[in-house]
């Protein structure tokens, strides 16, 4: 992993010799100290790449869902019974990503080595849970924007 990433590699090692340097501490503490500063850098790695991997979702939402629906009655499907996953154009997006690698990820990554981990991030479990959440968020924001609306007419 670390051989693959130049950055992250880079960051573990600046925040353990900056831990190290600090004076007054003991060896123990030393070592605790960077542990821990090894162990930010990493998740802040990790968070960046999650980040840069999940803004081309991010995009779609903002742009593509529709307006909120009741409450569904079982998790991941509408009122209407039909799955959430059917509302994404799985194949528009898979297409989209295929012609050009999102932002934030590696420029030296092949586009259809991009696709397949998106296409394998659609096949998991976890898309269906991540759509949910991203849809009821979104249907909470819109109602929001709607209950306000519906304040503001009432002058």
């Amino acid at each position: 992993l670390l051989a693959k990433s130049k950055a992250l590699a880079k960051a573990i090692a600046e925040a353990t010799s900056a831990a190290l340097r600090a004076q007054g501490s003991t060896a123990s503490a030393s070592a605790k100290e960077a542990a821990a500063a090894a162990s930010g850098a990493i998740r802040r790695y990790f968070a960046e790449q999650t980040r840069a991997f999940l803004a081309p979702f991010e995009a779609y939402f903002r742009a593509h869902l529709p307006p909120p629906l009741p409450a569904p009655s079982q998790p991941h499907e509408t009122p209407s019974g039909r799955r959430l996953s059917c509302l994404f154009p799985r194949e528009a997006f898979l297409k989209a990503i295929r012609e050009k690698v999102p932002p934030g990820l590696p420029a030296s990554s092949r586009p259809a080595a991009v696709a397949e981990l998106y296409r394998r991030f659609l096949d998991s479990p976890n898309w269906a849970g991540y759509l949910a959440l991203r849809t009821e968020a979104r249907r909470v924001e819109l109602a929001a924007l709607y209950e306000q609306a519906a304040f503001d007419c009432r002058v």
